[in-house]
């Protein structure tokens, strides 16, 4: 039982990473986008 609580805290660790990523990823376009202008 240990290692299913382990592999969800992993899965949720996984998708904050994603979503921490995407949502910087975003920053820098739109840093990019107001540099161009």
């Amino acid at each position: 039982m240990p290692q299913f609580i382990i592999n969800v805290s992993g899965l949720d660790m996984l998708k904050l990473v994603t979503l921490f990523r995407r949502q910087r990823r975003a920053t820098e376009i739109a840093h990019d986008l107001s540099i161009q202008k």
